[in-house]
This record gives C-alpha cells, structure tokens and sequence, in this order.
C-alpha cells in the first residue's frame, strides 16, 4: 500500500498514535487513577460578541470583542481563561473567519478580514467558543466545554 519512506513514515505515526493511546492505560495504576480516559459531560459556555463599528469597506478588518462566562444550570460562575475563540462573518455565500484565545478575564479580541472579493450588505456572525481540559498523568480525566452564538445582520459592509 505504502512503499519506501511514505510506508516507514506512516508505520511510525501509526505506532507513536499506538504508544500514546496504550501508554496512559498501562501507567494509570501507578499514579491511583480509577479509570482510563474517563470523559465529563460537556459543559456549555455563554458567548458573548460585540462588532466594534456598525459599517465597515471590503478590504477593512472588521473588529470584535467576544467574552466567555462559564455556566452551570443557567447560572455564571465567572470568566474561562485560555478558550479557543472564534468568529466567523458571512457575507452571502463567502464566510471569513478569525480566531483568538480568552485573557484572565474571559475577553478575546479577534479580527476577521474582509475580503474584496465578497459581496457587500448585511453581514451575519457567529461565534464559539471551546475548550478541552486532560489530566495529564494517567488521562483519565477529560472535560470537554463549548458554547457558541449567531448573530444574524449585525453590520453592514460597503464597497
């Protein structure tokens, strides 16, 4: 299937991928973990976004100010630190996008270039934000938190 150097390189892929996979399982009772890769329920964020301009010309970097508030059961429990952000604008059928991670105080500042070559008008935003948590000594422990918002005509886009 795979000859030469491809075929070495893919079988040494498949072995590291191999080794870290059983690596964590065979080491777990040795650091007193209960289970391997044991994974939480996924916790859902509030995300938050404000266009800095209601008009922006192709060619601009349109700017935006996304907040992440961590939730239990509707009610915040405060900012998420290190979440991976981003925001995408579509502009009828081209979407541009930009991407960021959150301060101490759940802020991120992303841009998302506007190309000339999308259409001008109303322009719809969407943004997410994730972030995943692993216990490092044995993996068993994975948390897996997310949320997202669409905002639908938040600003105009001119030629």
């Amino acid at each position: 299937m795979f000859a030469g150097r491809q075929g070495f390189k893919v079988a040494a892929a498949c072995l590291f991928l191999a080794g870290s996979v059983l690596a964590p399982v065979a080491g777990a009772a040795e650091f007193g973990c209960q289970t391997p890769h044991d994974t939480q329920p996924t916790r859902t964020f509030d995300v938050q976004v404000k266009v800095l301009a209601d008009e922006y010309t192709l060619g601009d970097t349109a700017q935006f100010r996304v907040k992440v508030i961590r939730e239990l059961d509707g009610e915040a429990l405060g900012p998420v630190e290190n979440a991976q952000v981003g925001v995408s604008v579509s502009l009828g059928d081209v979407v541009l996008a930009g991407g960021a991670v959150t301060n101490a105080d759940g802020k991120a500042s992303v841009g998302v270039e506007l190309k000339r070559y999308a259409p001008t008008g109303l322009a719809d935003v969407r943004a997410y934000a994730q972030k995943e948590t692993v216990d490092l000594p044995c993996h068993s422990d994975l948390e897996r938190e997310y949320g997202d918002v669409e905002q639908r005509r938040l600003f105009k886009v001119v030629r």
